[in-house]
């Protein structure tokens, strides 16, 4: 698994838990800025807050793996 695969893994992975975070706080449903009847259209709301919450996660893992990949072109004995 490369290292953007990994990302998007674990962006997928970590959105899901935020949208069950958020749907198991959001007891009256007053977070997601469109109420509809459909219980589909309110999943979709919370899996869309989910991966914008998870962005800042992301980016930190982003930082990590650029850090990593220039800390091994720097011991590389090329």
């Amino acid at each position: 698994m490369t290292g953007h695969q990994f990302l998007i893994f674990m962006y997928v992975f970590f959105s899901q838990f935020a949208a069950l975070f958020i749907r198991g706080i959001d007891k009256d449903e007053n977070l997601i800025p469109y109420k509809s009847n459909s219980k589909i259209i309110n999943f979709v709301m919370y899996e869309i807050l989910g991966f914008i919450l998870c962005i800042p996660f992301v980016l930190l893992l982003l930082g990590v793996n650029l850090l990593m990949a220039f800390q091994v072109i720097e011991d590389s004995p090329l």
